[in-house]
């Protein structure tokens, strides 16, 4: 998953809003790194809770990740077009304000 399909997953993800989509972009290296943790490092290394950390690695299983893909297909299917915080059409004025959307 490219870093903008991950973040467009973690905010389908439910009671995963954009304080945690925060913590967890700007506590890793890398948003990749979410990939490899378990629900107790993602909890201890974001600050969040360990249910929110433990819903969050469980939705990157390999079912919940397809049935995404799917949903993305359908979007573009439908000329539905996402801009995420990590794309170059990201408008720049939009990344100053204080919670800036992460998907639009």
């Amino acid at each position: 998953m490219r870093d903008g399909e991950l973040l467009i997953y973690l905010q389908t993800i439910d009671g995963v809003g954009w304080k945690t989509i925060y913590h967890i972009i700007y506590s890793l290296d890398n948003i990749q790194e979410i990939l490899t943790l378990q629900p107790l490092e993602l909890s201890m290394k974001a600050g969040i809770s360990y249910p929110i950390a433990e819903k969050v690695i469980h939705a990157f299983q390999k079912e919940f990740i397809q049935h995404f893909y799917d949903r993305l297909k359908d979007w573009k299917e439908r000329n539905i077009h996402i801009i995420t915080f990590y794309d170059e059409q990201y408008p720049t004025l939009l990344k100053e304000i204080s919670q800036p959307p992460w998907v639009l």
